[in-house]
This record gives structure tokens, C-alpha cells and sequence, in this order.
């Protein structure tokens, strides 16, 4: 806390100074009626439209303090009217700005003179302007189109202008009509008609948290997500705040109170479209492609996010597009603004881990279990070699077996079998390892500019604890961009972030619950009632240990408790990146830019075992000599390093060109090239003895074979280097043309190099392109409908790519870390063969799509869809064996994906008090496997998640046909016959029988959206969000072995309905304890699990309050909000076990695992409260 006070404080004095040095905003000399407008939009959220370079060189003096405090019309006529402007309401928020030709109040308009005199070349030219019904058209701007030189249309349509005798036509546009070209032809009375145009309507370029769509987008599909629409999400992660928001991206959220672990979400744009290569769409930051994990970027430095999801994508990213694009653009400061600092603070607090959701066999049920197996003889001995060898049996399956090998009474058994079913491990494990998870977040920025430079610069502090004592993140992001006009036609971008990323996975996690590396049956302790922590036996019998122990072997029991205070595994990272830019205006219509990216990262793992940690006594006694008590590990602690660099650079340079083209035409050409590289090196390396005062580690031979309690075996080296470069070399082209701003067409064609494929150009270098068309329907004469605001029809078609930098066209080899245990020859494996017809991955995207607008833009509807056809994909092709592998990676699978994107949105009610604003979003996505040249049509192949089936999706679900419980308890299973055959019987069971299997449908959701509604009244905001996904199946957890539940001291609840008696085969479908493994496993591979895995989440419910002015009016705030929140409100699920689709309890997750997320056992979030305050100054 003492650090993180200090950093708030050094962050807050730096961006004081940052805003004390900018350039000051005189208020006396007046600021840019635009700039204004753009505070206007970034305080209230308000948007305008109006002509461009109407507002150029007009400035005001309004007062622009306190804005949220005051009505936006109340501030519009301070800042408007005195320039001779006046504003009009449209809807949503939305003002068009028109110059004020009415006649002042008392005021008659001022008589043109007829009687000046004029040079001979000049004459005037009067003239009428009207709309299509006749009205005439007030404030138009009528501009000689060779000099600009112009006037306004009066109340009536009339004006009068001086012009050169050789002037070719006039200007005539207005506000919501099409631009008219009038040829004079020595004319001096015009009459001149203008048609409705919706869509020239130009938002302010410069409005705060709303996306600006470059031109040559205007024919693809996208998605938009603003920075309002992200800070009304109360969630830390920036993936999370993302989910529900745009149609076509689907999100699924990891462990929810790990918001800063990396690699801890899945999110995809249109489902997947390869097979072996990357899957996840590409992020684009500020111009350029990250290789940083987003969990390095800060959500509130975002100022849009726009979701790229067709062909036109291609037109900037080529081969890396076939995924997506995700493109984040941070916030900037505006020109000739005033310097703003804001700050926030969010503090969210969750309730505790649910453990009852975890599907364990209680206390009463598993000893049930236990006393079975004893019974039945289907446990060994306790002198049985096997048990001395093993981890031990579990304290009801021991007290059992001294039962019955009468080492103890009848009574004693009972008493103590008592004792064991009046436990539950989940008590103590709530109490001694897990807690409620809390996360605090805090934000300062200032921003500001003159004339010729604008700054923004931002901090942020975030620490989080999860919901497993000692795992806790910290996350320190400060954030700088600059814009420097060194004169009209150069302007200098510097842009730069750094993230301090720690992490601390010292927690035990929810492994031990079920059956992880160091287990706890539902009857354990881990403190005894006497108050003292338990020490457990875990990897042999706890008699054998102490036999070891007095030897001279370490302690070699497991304690929880102490473990947790014992651990010591910190994850560090360093990021930062930095851009720059140079843009040169050669002309009004040709510009130059040239752009540089550089992006660092140096991370490290650091996990320490001190000499009293169990891991670091076991490794010393898993190389102690059993008859000489020699250590092959000198005693001491462990540390494990694990090192990691990358550094990124990409060198850009770029042409536009907008020719001034005759006609109602326009054209805009990009055009450019690039350099990409990336390079990553790692180094892992393991110090065995290690005196962590002292900084010193002990000798170890590790050609030295070593007779342990394990056998003969050697100390592993456990140091490896890891180096890779990657290079990329682009060019590009595209465009766009518009005729009659009615119709557009745009193209691109892009050329992707690299070193991935070898030397040969036929495979290394691809071309792309792309093509796109727009119409818009509603310009049309027959479409004049007057609740249809726009219409407009797109298509594109195009191809992207994907690569996998996972293999190569050449001979990779892997050096062995020691000798060959059995010639003590060093030694390397082949980890690639040579494949030098290895080429990239290609993506061919259709889409359509429609974009409708009703009332006045108040209903707005759009909907896409797509056909994708990826060829070349990579896969396992089975080869000659004589040549060293059964398999190769080769370019021969095909594959097809196709779905449908809708997106709705309005405001069902507005009015001066209140307004009802709703948006929703449907999704749906189904790809399958056209070509499987490697398929293998067997049962194991079929059930195997992930394996290519033609005619399938990569997700589907295949399964065995459940025929109940026989009379003797065992599982049945419907063959290709459908005759009913035992889960165990191989001879009925036929491995390429494919009529076994029953195809039950996909894992990952083919239908899914979100609904956002917004409720405004007076100074109070409600917001809540739903998402959903339909269409998608799982397989719920189940009873899959009786026989090492002992061991594993884990078993599924269901073991309380396993089949018993003769006649349980009526009640129940668990078999009995009799059962086989094969028997289990086939039976849990049967669609007697399958569950619908359908659901809507209420995911937030957020209530807004924004104080009023004169609460804290001149004192040290402008303007503050209050929030609070509520997170994962309610659930609603198709399957009727209670079971969250996103969370199927299952797996394990270690204590010493990786610090990326691992999915395995996972709880639903629970319900989070989130408090928040912004503040402006």
C-alpha cells in the first residue's frame, strides 16, 4: 500500500507538471469554436455536425469550466451565437451547427448594393436555392468553385454573389444535402435544386470516444466500442469489458478474479478459420500490430476499439488478418485545449469462492466408497510391495483394512469413522487457504495543447487479490503521446507507454480438492483440533518416511500451512513501447508519412523453494542414495529461473493521395510499405543447494546415475536457450472511389514476405487483395420513404492469411538437456523435419451486408453475412515410417466457415428528463472440416476433442450410446448393431466401428450476443447488460474410477447413486463399484453426459450519480461521478444440474503452474460489488 501511495503521488505531481508546462489555453484571446465543441463532446458525451470548414478561424471566449454541470444548450449559445451561428437538435444527443441567416430583432437585413461598380472581368450572379419539394434552403454556402470566394443563402434561399466572368460553375452545399455543381455558362440568375443527403452529415472528427471510419473502410464490416461504452463496464480486464459488445466477437472470460494473469481469456472474431496455426485475431495499437498481452494496456487509456471482421481488413494487414483485426486507439489531447486533469478510483470486492459448486462425494459417501473396496478385496494390503512403492491410502480406506485385518476393534472403527463423518475439508480450505478477492484500481491523467502541440499523459496502480491466499497481481501503466505541428505541412507524432507487470502464485489453488498433485479427501484436516497444522503423507506411506527419515533422509511430509507461508514463486515483467511518426503535407491533396514502432518486453519467473519448502526436501531426497545415503542434491533450496526477452520494431512508410476529380467524384489512394521484426530469446536455468542470503548454490553431477527410492536415476540440468528472429516485409496499396457520394468501390492488393518459408519465393512471399462495394439505397429516387433515414448495401470479397511459427521448411533439432542415460552420449532429437514446400495458410471472405437507419437515425439495424473458405491449412499427414516419423505438417486441409451478424440499437424513449436507449447484438458462426486428407475413421479418433472430421466442426462432440445399468450394475453401451454390449467388452466394442459413436454437437457456441440498456433520468444512470450463448453441448463431470480414489482421495458426488444391489438398475445410471477402468472411461465417453450448455448471464448492473455543480462549485473539482455496481448478478442455464457452461469443474491446476492462465479447476465468478468515483480538475 506504502508503495502504491508513493507511486499515485509521484504520478499525480508529473502530470500536474506535464499540465503546468503545456502551452496555456488564453481564454482571453479565445479558443477554436471547433476545439470547443470537441470539450463539449468529450465532457457530455454530445456529437455535431455541420459543413466543413465552417468553423475555420471562428473562435470563442465562452467559459468551458464545469460542462457536466450545465445544460449543453445553455453552453452551445455561449459559444455560437455570438459568431453568428445557431444550433438544431437531430436526435441522440446530436446538433447540427448552421450559420444564423434569420434577421437580427429589429433588425432589417442589410440591402446588397446593385450599384457597386465592378472591374470588367467580374459580374454578379443572383440566384434562388430550393429543395426538391420547392422549400427554400436557408443558410447554404454558394462558393465560386475556382476560388472559393462565397456568400449564404438568406430566410428565403435568395443570395448574390461577385464573381470572375470566367468562373465555370458555383458551389452550392448545405447541411443533410447533396453538394450541387451549377455550371454558369454566362448566367447571371440561377435557379438551383438540392437533393436530401443523409449521409453527408460529418461528425466532429475530433469527438472524444467515437470511432472516425477511415474511407477506405466504408465498405467492410466492423464493430465499434467507444470509451464510454468501456467505462460503463465495471470489470478490471479489458477482454471482459469487451464481451457482449460487438456482434461476431465472442468472449469467454477465465478466472474472474485473476483480471491481470496473462493469457487468461479466449475471445475470437467469426470463429476460427484454421486448424494447427493462431487462432486469435490480431491487435493493432495505435497503428501497429502488438505482440504484448493485453493485459500490459490499460482500458482506461483506450479511446475507441473498433472489431475488423471481413476481406477489407486485408487492405492494411494482409496474411495476419485472417482471424480479425482488433484495432485500439488510445486517447489523445485536442488542439487548443485547456488542460484537463481527471482521476478515478475503483475498488471491487467479490464474495468468496463457491466450493459447494465443485462436484466432491461428501465425507459419509466417499468412506461408503472406501469400506466397498475393502470389502470387496479390490484394495492391496497394507503390506503389499505396490502400497510400499505408492502415495498411502486415505485414513478411512487404512482404518477399514485394520479392520479387517482385526488390528483394531469394531468400536475403535466406529468411533473414529464418526469422528471422519463429521468433517469437511471445504471448511478449512475456505478458511485457512482461500479469501474474498479484492481489487483496487487508480487513474490520474491531464491533457492539454495549444496551436501547435497537444499532450496526453496518464497513470494508472492496480493491485488485485485472488481468491487463493497468496496470489496477488500489481500493475503499474503510465502512458504518453504527443502531436508537435513544426509547421502547416509537418507535424512530429511521439507516442509511449511502460507496464510494471508483478505477479505472486504462492496460493495452493483448488487442485487438492480434486485429485490434484498433493490431494485432500473430504475428511482431512488441515489443522488438527489441538490448533496445529497437519503434516500429510503424500508420496509414500507415512511409516515408510519415518523409516527414511531415521536413515537420514529429510522430513518428507506435505504441509499445507506451512506451504503456503514457504512459497516463493514471483512473476516480473517490464514492458514498454514506443512510436513515432513524421507526416509532410507536399500538397492539398498528397501527403508522405513515415512511422517507426519499437515494442520491448523482459519478464522473468522466478520460483524459489527455501530448504524448508516440501518441494526443495524432496527433490533432495529424490536423489538420495538409499544404502549410502549420498546426495545427488546437495541440501538446501531450489530456485528456478525462467527469462524471457522480445523486442519488436516495424518500419513503415506511406502515400495518400486525394486528387481533386472532376463531377461528383472522389478518390483517396493509400499506398505504402513495411518492415517487420521480431525477436525473442529465453534462458531457463535451475540451482539446486541455493543459499538465498548468500546468493551461492551447491555442486551438482548430473552424469552420475543416481540409486534413489525411484530407481536408478539422474539429476536433470534443467537449463535450456530459446532464440528466435522473425522478419516480414510488406507492400500495399488500396483505394477508394465514390461517385455521386452514392456510390463506392474500393480495392486493395497487398504482397507479405518472410523468413518462415525458406528461400523460395513461390512459397515464402503471397499476394492479397481485396475488393468492396457500397450503395446507398436511400439516395435513390425510388426510395424516398420518409421514416428511413439510410440504406445502405455493402459487399466485399478478398483474401487474407495465417501463419504458424510453430514449424518450419527446414530441420529443426532439439539438443537434450543431458547425455543418454544409457551411452552417456549427448544427444538431440528432431523436433521439425524438413518441409520445403511449407507456405502460408489462405482465407478467401465473402461478406454482405446491410446498414439501415429509421426516424431519424433513432432505430438503427445492421446486419452482415460472411463465407469464409480457408485452403492450405496445416496438418498431420501420415507418411512412410521408414523415413524417421509416422507424420508430417504439410498444407493439405481445407476448411469453411460461415455465420450471420445483426446488431440493433435506439432509443425508445427520449425526453428532456428521461431517455431509454437499448442495443443488441446476435450472433451466428458454424464452421466445418472440408478436406481431412489424415483423418482416421476410428472410435479414439472420433472422440478425441480437436481432431479434423470432414463434414464436421473442429469442435464437435462425439460420443459413445448410453444403454443403461444391466442387473449386475455394469455400464451399457449400443454398438454399430445397436445391440446393448458392455463398456468393457473390446470384442463388441469394434475401435473402427463408427456406428458406436453418435455425433452430439459442438463445444463452443454457435449462436451468442449481448443486450445493453441504458436508463437516463436527470443526473441518474442505470445501466445492465445480458449476454447469452446458445447451440453448444459439454460434457458434465462424473464418476470415471473406484479403484485410485483412495489415492487420488477424490470422487465424484455421484458415487452416492452407483448401483448396489439387483434393482438399482431402475433408480440409477452409475455403475457399481465393480467396474473396470475401461469400463469408466468408455461409460463417461457416453452422451449420458451430455448437457445443453445454453445460458443468459445477467453480467452487471451499474447505477450512475452525477453530483451537482454547486456542491463543490469553486472549490478544488469540476465536476465528479459516483458509481456502484453489480457484477454476475444471475444465471440462467438450460442444463438442469446446476452447472455453469463456461465453468465445467474439471482438471488441475498445480501450485507450481505456470502464471498463464490454465484452465482446469475453475469456479463461476461470484457476485462482485464495484465502487467507483471520477473526478475532473
Amino acid at each position: 500500500m506504502k508503495g502504491m501511495l508513493q507511486f499515485i503521488k509521484t504520478a499525480v505531481v508529473v502530470c500536474v507538471l506535464l499540465g503546468w508546462l503545456s502551452p496555456a489555453y488564453a481564454q482571453t484571446t479565445g479558443v477554436p469554436v471547433a476545439a470547443a465543441l470537441k470539450k463539449i463532446t468529450s465532457e457530455l458525451g454530445t456529437k455535431f455536425v455541420y459543413e466543413n470548414e465552417l468553423l475555420d478561424n471562428v473562435k470563442t471566449t465562452a467559459d468551458l469550466r464545469n460542462l457536466r454541470s450545465r445544460k449543453v444548450e445553455e453552453v452551445l449559445k455561449e459559444v455560437l451565437y455570438p459568431n453568428g451561428f445557431i444550433f438544431l437538435y437531430v436526435n441522440d444527443n446530436t446538433y447540427t451547427i448552421i450559420r444564423d441567416v434569420r434577421k437580427r430583432e429589429g433588425q432589417p437585413a442589410p440591402p446588397v448594393s446593385t450599384e457597386v461598380a465592378l472591374p470588367e472581368n467580374e459580374m454578379w450572379v443572383q440566384g434562388t436555392v430550393t429543395d426538391e419539394k420547392g422549400y427554400p434552403v436557408a443558410g447554404a454556402t454558394v462558393a465560386a468553385a475556382k476560388n472559393n470566394n462565397g456568400t449564404v443563402t438568406d430566410q428565403l434561399g435568395n443570395f448574390r454573389l461577385r464573381v470572375n466572368k470566367e468562373e465555370p460553375a458555383l458551389s452550392v452545399s448545405f447541411i443533410g444535402n447533396r453538394p450541387v455543381l451549377a455550371p454558369l455558362q454566362g448566367q447571371t440568375t440561377l435557379h438551383i435544386v438540392m437533393g436530401a443527403d443523409n449521409i453527408q452529415l460529418k461528425q466532429v472528427e475530433v469527438s472524444t470516444g467515437y470511432q472516425y471510419i477511415p474511407k477506405e473502410r466504408a465498405t467492410g464490416s466492423f464493430g465499434l466500442v467507444t470509451a464510454k461504452d468501456l467505462e460503463r463496464r465495471s470489470a478490471v480486464g479489458l477482454v471482459e469489458k469487451l464481451e457482449g459488445s460487438v456482434s461476431g466477437l465472442q468472449v469467454n472470460v477465465g478466472q474472474p478474479d485473476r483480471n491481470l494473469f496473462k493469457n487468461r481469456d479466449q475471445f475470437s472474431v467469426r470463429g476460427v478459420s484454421t486448424i494447427l496455426s493462431e487462432k486469435k485475431p490480431l491487435i493493432v495499437l495505435d497503428g501497429f500490430p502488438t505482440e504484448l498481452d493485453l493485459v500490459n494496456i490499460n482500458p482506461n487509456d483506450i479511446a475507441y476499439i473498433t472489431v475488423l471482421k471481413d476481406a477489407a481488413a486485408a487492405s492494411i494487414w494482409g496474411v495476419r488478418a485472417a482471424n480479425g483485426v482488433i484495432v485500439i486507439e488510445t486517447k489523445k489531447a485536442a488542439f487548443n485545449q485547456a488542460p484537463v486533469v481527471r482521476a478515478s478510483a475503483t475498488l471491487t470486492t467479490t464474495g468468496r469462492p463457491r466450493l459447494d459448486y465443485l462436484p466432491m462425494a461428501g465425507a459419509t459417501d466417499y468412506l461408503g466408497l472406501e469400506k466397498e473396496l475393502v470389502d470387496k478385496g479390490l484394495l492391496p494390503l497394507p503390506s503389499s510391495p505396490f502400497l510400499l512403492s505408492n502415495p498411502p491410502l486415505t485414513t478411512g480406506a487404512d482404518l477399514y483394512l485394520q479392520f479387517k485385518n482385526g488390528k483394531i476393534s469394531q468400536q475403535q472403527l466406529d468411533a473414529a469413522i464418526n469422528q471422519l463423518k463429521g468433517r469437511d475439508i471445504r471448511d478449512q480450505y475456505q478458511r485457512y487457504i482461500l479469501r474474498s478477492p479484492f481489487s483496487e484500481q487508480y487513474d490520474v491523467s491531464v491533457s492539454g495543447g495549444n496551436t501547435h502541440m497537444r499532450n496526453y499523459l496518464s497513470a494508472s496502480y492496480t493491485d488485485e487479490y485472488a481468491n487463493t491466499k497468496g496470489d496477488y497481481s500489481r500493475r503499474m501503466v503510465v502512458n504518453f503521446n504527443n502531436e508537435t505541428r513544426l509547421s502547416q505541412k509537418l507535424s512530429l507524432t511521439a507516442d509511449m507507454f511502460v507496464t510494471s507487470l508483478q505477479m505472486k502464485n504462492n496460493g495452493l489453488g483448488l487442485g487438492s480438492l480434486q485429485g490434484g498433485t498433493y490431494p485432500l479427501s473430504p475428511y482431512d484436516q488441515l489443522v488438527d483440533d489441538n490448533g496445529q497444522s497437519v503434516n500429510f503423507a503424500q508420496r509414500y506411506p507415512g511409516r515408510i518416511l519415518d523409516s527414511l527419515q531415521q536413515k537420514g533422509f529429510l522430513p518428507w511430509r506435505y504441509n499445507y500451512i506451512d506451504e503456503l507461508a514457504n512459497a516463493d514463486n514471483t512473476y516480473q515483467s517490464l514492458a514498454w513501447r514506443f512510436n513515432t511518426g513524421l507526416q509532410y503535407k507536399i500538397a492539398p491533396t498528397l501527403s508522405i508519412e513515415a512511422r517507426y514502432m519499437l515494442e520491448k518486453v523482459a519478464d522473468g519467473n522466478r520460483q524459489y523453494a527455501n530448504p524448508q519448502s516440501y518441494a526443495a526436501r524432496d527433490m533432495v531426497n529424490s536423489f538420495t542414495v538409499t544404502t549410502t545415503h549420498e546426495r545427488g542434491v546437495p541440501a538446501g533450496g531450489m530456485l528456478t529461473r525462467n527469462d524471457g526477452k522480445q523486442q519488436n520494431y516495424t518500419l513503415r512508410g506511406l502515400i495518400r493521395f486525394d486528387p481533386n476529380l472532376k463531377g461528383h467524384q472522389a478518390l483517396n489512394i493509400v499506398m505504402g510499405g513495411e518492415f517487420r521484426e521480431t525477436l525473442t530469446s529465453g534462458f531457463t536455468n535451475r540451482a539446486y543447494g541455493y543459499d538465498d542470503r548468500l546468493l551461492s548454490s551447491g555442486v551438482v553431477n548430473y552424469n552420475t546415475v543416481y540409486k534413489t527410492t525411484s530407481g536408478n536415476q539422474k539429476v536433470a540440468a534443467m537449463q535450456s536457450f530459446q532464440n528466435q528472429r522473425d522478419r516480414y516485409t510488406s507492400a500495399f496499396a488500396n483505394f477508394t472511389y465514390t461517385l455521386h457520394e452514392k456510390y463506392s468501390l474500393s480495392g486493395s492488393i497487398r504482397k507479405d514476405d518472410s523468413n518462415l518459408f525458406g528461400v523460395s519465393k513461390e512459397y515464402r512471399a503471397v499476394p492479397l487483395w481485396s475488393i468492396g462495394g457500397l450503395w446507398r439505397i436511400n439516395d435513390e429516387s425510388f426510395m424516398q420513404w420518409k421514416p428511413l433515414s439510410h440504406l445502405n448495401l455493402r459487399a466485399t470479397y478478398g483474401f487474407n492469411g495465417n501463419v504458424n511459427k510453430t514449424t518450419s521448411p527446414y530441420l529443426v533439432t532439439q539438443a537434450a538437456g543431458g547425455p543418454n542415460p544409457f551411452s552417456n552420449e549427448q544427444y538431440a532429437s528432431v523436433y521439425n523435419p524438413a518441409n520445403p514446400l511449407l507456405r502460408w495458410e489462405k482465407v478467401a471472405t465473402f461478406n454482405v451486408g446491410l446498414d439501415a437507419g429509421f426516424f431519424d437515425g433513432r432505430l438503427t439495424a445492421t446486419l452482415d453475412i460472411y463465407r469464409k473458405n480457408s485452403t492450405d491449412l496445416l496438418g498431420n499427414v501420415e507418411i512412410n515410417p521408414t523415413y524417421g516419423f509416422n507424420t508430417l505438417l504439410t498444407n493439405k486441409l481445407e476448411m469453411t466457415n460461415h455465420g450471420v451478424d445483426l446488431e440493433v440499437g435506439g432509443s425508445i424513449i427520449v425526453s428532456k428528463r428521461f431517455t431509454w436507449k437499448a442495443a443488441a447484438n446476435f450472433s451466428y458462426n458454424t464452421s466445418k472440416v472440408s478436406k481431412a486428407y489424415f483423418q482416421q475413421n476410428t472410435v479414439t479418433y472420433y472422440t478425441r476433442a480437436g481432431n479434423p472430421i470432414e463434414g464436421k466442426s473442429l469442435n464437435s462432440i462425439y460420443t459413445y450410446r448410453f444403454a443403461g445399468i444391466n442387473d449386475k450394475g455394469v455400464a451399457m453401451l449400443y454398438n454399430g448393431k445397436d445391440q446393448k454390449v458392455a463398456a468393457d467388452d473390446n470384442k463388441l466394442l469394434d475401435e473402427k466401428d463408427l456406428q458406436s459413436v453418435a455425433y452430439q454437437g459442438v463445444s463452443v457456441a454457435p449462436y451468442f450476443g449481448g443486450l445493453t440498456q441504458t436508463f437516463r433520468y436527470g443526473r441518474f444512470e442505470l445501466y445492465t447488460l445480458f449476454t447469452w450463448k446458445f447451440g453448444h453441448k459439454f460434457l458434465r463431470p462424473g464418476v470415471d474410477d473406484y479403484y485410485n480414489a483412495p489415492y487420488l482421495r477424490s470422487a465424484n458426488k455421484d458415487i452416492a447413486r452407483r448401483w448396489q444391489k439387483p434393482g438399482d438398475e431402475l433408480l440409477t445410471d452409475v455403475p457399481a463399484v465393480d467396474a473396470v477402468h475401461r469400463s469408466l472411461y468408455n461409460y463417461r465417453l457416453s452422451d449420458n453426459f451430455v448437457e445443453d450448455a445454453g445460458y443468459v448471464r445477467w453480467r452487471e448492473l451499474t447505477l450512475n450519480y452525477q453530483l451537482p455543480d454547486q456542491w463543490f462549485k469553486g472549490r478544488f473539482a469540476k465536476g465528479i461521478n459516483v458509481s456502484l455496481s453489480g457484477r454476475n448478478l444471475a444465471l440462467w442455464t438450460a442444463n438442469k444440474q446446476g452447472i455453469d457452461p463456461d465453468y465445467v469443474p474439471g482438471g488441475v491446476i498445480s501450485a507450481s503452474s505456470s502464471l498463464d492462465y490454465t484452465p482446469g479447476v475453475v469456479l463461476p465468478p461470484a457476485r462482485s460489488l464495484v465502487f467507483s468515483v471520477k473526478a475532473d480538475f
